[in-house]
């Protein structure tokens, strides 16, 4: 099937067979469809495989309050929170991000860092637990295409992860530094 998603990493044709690719194998790392990953870890023998060893990986302080204070056996956030690191370690090699430091504190269901491309490009890297609130959060910074928001580079979903690739801002003043609450939301309003 010929592909036209216009991202700069596209093969340009995709086939019912590319799971078997070792390059797309370390390329993709864990970010398959379960029923391929299921083909691809029957298709490997035992043992014949070492795992890769997941980078570690310092974690927003107010993504792990928000994961102690939802943590209940339903909740699938802590098993994606310990599955960040391979995540992080995996959307840097697909993108050919060198990562840093996360910002902090953070917010509650992301992940995200400053990172710089192959040459040099100053991108930040999200990666977020999926919640119905950012569901279309790539399909809106689609269509700002950077206008009023920054720009959208690439976009990933697979399984609980949302992952973005983001342009790089620098941050100005908080609204919170020079507003109340009321007149803040009266702003963003008006933004939207």
């Amino acid at each position: 099937m010929t592909c036209g998603c216009g991202s700069r990493l596209c093969r340009r044709v995709v086939s019912g067979r590319d799971w078997r690719r070792p390059d797309l194998q370390r390329r993709y790392g864990r970010h398959w469809v379960p029923a391929v990953l299921a083909r691809i870890d029957a298709s490997v023998p035992a043992g014949s495989q070492p795992p890769v060893p997941a980078l570690e990986l310092e974690l927003p302080r107010s993504l792990l309050a928000a994961a102690r204070a939802a943590d209940h056996p339903a909740n699938g956030r802590r098993v994606w929170i310990a599955a960040l690191p391979r995540i992080v370690e995996d959307l840097s090699r697909r993108w050919s991000l060198r990562v840093g430091r996360p910002f902090q504190p953070g917010g509650a269901t992301s992940w995200v860092a400053p990172a710089l491309t192959t040459a040099s490009e100053p991108v930040v890297l999200k990666v977020g637990w999926r919640h119905e609130e950012a569901l279309h959060e790539a399909d809106g910074l689609r269509a700002w295409d950077g206008a009023g928001a920054v720009r959208l580079l690439e976009a990933l979903v697979i399984g609980d992860t949302s992952a973005l690739l983001l342009e790089a801002c620098e941050p100005g003043t908080p609204l919170s530094a020079v507003l109340p609450p009321v007149e803040q939301d009266a702003v963003v309003a008006g933004l939207l």
